[in-house]
């Protein structure tokens, strides 16, 4: 079957994206199941009221003290959700990295009450070996000696897999300074076919297709240098995440196709972040998207796209 348009696709959507199951994972707090990640950490596993938690000394010697526990191995498509309890002194930060990307939450304040603890990241199809992070904040800041924080009720659950029909997405323009966040980010540029987005910013949510297929979205980007970034982002789950991200070859006008995207990773909705380069010479562009399931479309092709 086909569908003419972005919006034909979404209003197939009838139930919902995000149901979680039960836990795959459940925390033990056994001897190796957490990883000191700065290497001086000392982690423990103890018992409090006939239930389990971790403690985790951090020695004040080094930035990012905390630890690490990889939550084994699962097929994405889906949210992945860690949920717990934490307490201690100072800041921590919750991250959770996998097969494509890491979602940082804000850094977190503890105090000797328990706080709820959840961190949700998006997983990109195939296979993932998702692991959870929980260390010092600011990243850039050693803490105190003595510092520490305790983990209690630690667990992953997976969002429930979500059947959505079989269409083909034809390929769809869309031009971005429809979605800039302001105007001040708008304007002209040799090359382009309209208007742009330019400089580094966050743009507005795009719709995605609710397609069982895997969708492309190629993106008509030039480079301001070398360095210059460009991410496709999700809010999937709850947290802004990138979800891919590409280095541009060349610094010249081109089609860059972020590939093998579906629902259960990105949801409903994707917007772009540039991140140029500290030597760029001029500002990142970005022109407009083509959102489709055809793979492997040239430049002569996406240029006809209306």
């Amino acid at each position: 079957m086909k569908l003419p348009s972005l919006l034909c696709c979404l209003l197939v959507l009838v139930h919902p994206l995000f149901a979680e199951e039960e836990p795959f994972w459940v925390a033990s707090f056994g001897e190796g199941e957490a990883v000191a990640y700065r290497g001086g950490e000392q982690v423990e596993g103890r018992e409090e009221a006939g239930s389990r938690y971790l403690r985790v000394e951090q020695p004040g010697e080094k930035v990012l003290e905390g630890v690490r526990m990889a939550l084994g191995t699962v097929e994405g498509g889906r949210v992945l959700t860690v949920h717990g309890r934490i307490r201690g002194s100072g800041t921590v930060g919750l991250m959770v990295q996998a097969a494509n990307g890491w979602v940082r939450l804000p850094p977190q304040t503890l105090s000797s009450d328990w706080q709820e603890l959840r961190v949700a990241k998006t997983l990109r199809e195939g296979e993932n070996r998702p692991v959870f992070y929980c260390v010092s904040m600011p990243k850039d800041v050693v803490p105190p000696p003595g510092s520490f924080f305790e983990l209690a009720d630690l667990k992953a659950t997976l969002s429930a897999p979500v059947n959505l029909p079989d269409l083909e997405v034809r390929p769809q323009r869309v031009e971005m300074e429809d979605h800039a966040p302001n105007e001040s980010v708008v304007g002209e540029e040799d090359g382009a076919t309209g208007l742009v987005i330019k400089r580094s910013l966050v743009s507005t949510e795009l719709p995605f297709p609710q397609t069982s297929r895997p969708v492309v979205v190629y993106a008509r980007y030039r480079a301001g240098s070398a360095t210059d970034r460009l991410q496709l982002c999700t809010r999937h789950g709850g947290s802004r995440q990138a979800v891919r991200e590409v280095v541009p070859e060349s610094q010249a006008w081109q089609w860059i196709a972020f590939e093998g995207l579906t629902p259960g990773e990105v949801g409903e909705q994707i917007s772009f972040d540039l991140w140029p380069g500290a030597d760029a010479a001029r500002p990142a562009v970005l022109d407009a998207v083509v959102i489709t399931t055809e793979a492997g479309l040239g430049t002569e092709s996406l240029d006809l796209v209306k």
